[in-house]
């Protein structure tokens, strides 16, 4: 092996091991626990429970209206899930503007009272 590849193969797995850490980062970033979501908030992994108050789906998109302690918030999740109104749910997401309305795009959903 001659210098040039030495060197491109050195590169290459330096960009390999940052594109790894930098994915690695990203996966496991610590949500924050809230009972509201806000526009500081906006960008922001979250972790939210609530109550299901309102539930709808348009194609493959379920759409859920949860209700904390403190407001309701509208929660987005690009597949179909069944879920029962009222039931208690923990969702993980990170937290958008669309419309000029403040949403979760969820990562992930766990029933609670299921």
């Amino acid at each position: 092996m001659d210098f040039k590849q030495e060197i491109a193969s050195i590169a290459i797995f330096g960009a390999l091991i940052g594109l790894v850490t930098i994915l690695l980062f990203l996966n496991f970033q610590s949500p924050i626990n809230v009972m509201q979501v806000n526009k500081s908030l906006l960008g922001k992994y979250v972790l939210i429970n609530g109550s299901i108050e309102k539930i709808w789906h348009s194609n493959k998109t379920t759409f859920l209206l949860i209700s904390t302690r403190k407001n309701k918030t509208k929660i987005v999740v690009f597949d179909k899930i069944n879920l029962p109104e009222k039931a208690e749910i923990s969702v993980f997401g990170k937290v958008q503007l669309y419309n000029n309305e403040i949403e979760i795009i969820a990562s992930k959903i766990k029933c609670l009272s299921c």
